[in-house]
Parts: structure tokens; sequence; C-alpha cells
């Protein structure tokens, strides 16, 4: 474990966006890290630092602005049945490595086979905080028992892991085929209100000081369900992409919002379905970045409307994140 964060660099200028471009094309999996621009012609690459050479195993990212450190999971190993998991981070001034430490992997003996995934947010301060999760495979197993794992905390300035929350599992689900565990699709953390937002089937926002959840929201017909979502510290509310039903009886996407005390609410129908996990924003320009299909979309967040659209790269996956965001986007 070791982290090299104090007097190395500067943080960026708010607002700048980074892209993590994931390359699984040769024989050794690797990750580039890259400035991302918003221009009239669309979007525009900077390389930063050099390629690291390793299979990225998160499906959400984070950044952590005051620091200027780009965080995700990785390993050295690409076999999804070896427990090698490692939190990285990159700084976001040189593209180098700073940060590196081996997590904690729960216990894989009463799990079904198959790769584990990480699900990220960062708090500002040098916190990370985490839950890992086996991507979903259709079993017919029910005889494994209700568990739960782990919401994890990061700690970069003494390189410490401690659990905050417990995150139920019920390995019995009907909806979701049995799986187990069930699959998790985005972390939001609010910092200054001491809460962290998981969406896992159930909604979940937790008192990051007591490990309490105050909201618990079981999938239901009548309530949105978040899939990408974010932090608004301005309006003190989470804000995401949400699936509901439409006037018509159809199942589509919405933006959303939610506190530690009232369920997600709709703003706007989108158009286009955005990836689960795929958020990260800039509160001073009010604005919250989501992927719908291959756009990177801007939207704003006191109205829930697109504002703008970029076509991505998508020759290779790609982690965006916002240098004013404590959340992810992917």
């Amino acid at each position: 474990m070791w982290c090299l964060l104090t007097g190395l660099f500067l943080a960026p200028t708010a607002g700048q966006l980074f892209a993590l471009q994931i390359d699984v094309s040769g024989n050794t999996d690797s990750a580039q890290l890259w400035k991302t621009t918003p221009t009239w012609a669309g979007l525009q690459y900077d390389k930063l630092g050099p390629r690291h050479s390793m299979t990225v195993k998160s499906t959400s990212s984070c950044i952590d602005s005051q620091n200027g450190v780009f965080y995700y999971v990785g390993g050295k190993n690409s076999d999804p049945e070896v427990n090698d998991y490692t939190l990285y981070g990159i700084s976001t001034m040189t593209g180098k490595k700073v940060c590196q430490n081996v997590l904690p992997v729960p216990n894989r003996s009463i799990m079904v086979p198959g790769p584990m995934s990480w699900q990220l947010g960062c708090d500002n301060s040098g916190g990370v905080y985490m839950v890992g999760d086996w991507d979903p495979i259709w079993t017919t197993r029910v005889d494994l028992p209700p568990t739960n794992r782990s919401l994890i905390r990061y700690d970069a300035s003494t390189g410490e892991v401690a659990s905050v929350a417990d995150v139920p599992v019920n390995p019995h689900e009907p909806f979701l085929f049995q799986h187990f565990p069930v699959s998790a699709m985005g972390i939001a953390v609010a910092p200054d209100a001491g809460l962290v937002s998981v969406y896992d089937d159930t909604l979940l926002v937790a008192d990051i000081a007591t490990g309490e959840w105050m909201l618990n929201v079981e999938m239901r017909s009548d309530v949105p369900m978040p899939c990408g979502q974010v932090y608004d510290s301005q309006l003190n509310r989470f804000f995401g992409t949400c699936s509901g039903w439409s006037r018509h009886a159809e199942m589509v996407p919405f933006s959303c919002w939610w506190t530690s005390t009232m369920e997600p609410q709709k703003l706007e129908q989108l158009a286009d379905y955005s990836g689960c996990g795929a958020a990260s924003v800039d509160v001073s320009s009010r604005v919250a970045f989501f992927t719908f299909e291959d756009k990177l979309s801007v939207v704003s967040l006191d109205t829930g409307k697109v504002v703008s659209q970029f076509k991505m790269r998508y020759n290779h996956l790609h982690h965006y994140q916002s240098s004013d965001s404590s959340s992810v986007l992917l």
C-alpha cells in the first residue's frame, strides 16, 4: 500500500473533464488517462501521462478534486476467478500513478463464479467509497443464505480501509433471475451532508457517521428507480437518471432527484437511455454528465433537461469524470 498526495501537484481547474480509456484490443490490457474538452467540433482528447498496463475492474470511477486524483479499481491478473483487486489513484496533473491499495474481497465461497466489479464515489477529502460486486450470472441456486456486503471507505491519508455500512443482499430476489449477489448500479457521495446513496435494486441512502440507512426504497411500479446518480450540493439533493412509467404505460428514462427522506421524483422524460453508474457533476456550472447511448450528455441540475450532447469515441470503453465532481461517470 502506498499513496503520495502531499505537495505533489495542484488540483485541476474546476469543471475539467477526464476520461480513462480502457484498451482490451492488444495482448495486454491497459488504461490511459486523457483530458477531455467539449468543443463545437466535438470532444477533444489530450493524452495525459503514460499508459498503465493492467485490467480495469471497476465499472465506475471517481475524482478527488481537492487532491487531484482519479481513482479506479484494477489488477494485473485478468482471470476473473483470481482475487486481484487494487485501488489505483492517477494524478490529474501528470497522469502518473500516485496511489495504490489492495482491496479486501468478500467471501467468495458463497458467490457464483464470475468477475467482480467495483462501484466508486469520492468525498473530495481523500476518501473513496466502494462496493464490490460480482456480475450477475444466470443461476438456479436458491440455497444461498441472505447476507450483507460492506460499503467501505478508503482513507488516502492513512491508507486504511474501513466499513461504513452493510449493503443487504437477497439471493432469493426473483426479479433478477436469482443471481447472487445483485448487481450494483452506482454510488453518489454527499460529503457536506454526511450521506452516501447506493442503488442496488433497492435505493439506499446511508448516514456515513452511523452507518444507518435513512432511506430504503424497494423497486415499485409507482416509484422511478435511479441508475446513474450524483449529488447536487447546492440544492442538497441527489440527482440522476431514473426508469419509470410514462403516461402511455411505457417504461422510459427520466431525470430525477431524491433526498435522504424523500423518494425519487421525476423531472423530465429523456429521449435516450443511460448506462447505469454513468454520471459526473459540475455543481458550479449547474450541470451533470451522463452517457446516453454513444453520446456524452450535459443535463441541467435545475430543470433536468438535456442542455447539449457530444459524440464519444466509442472504439474503447471510457470512464468520464469532471474535476468538480464527487461522483462517477462511465
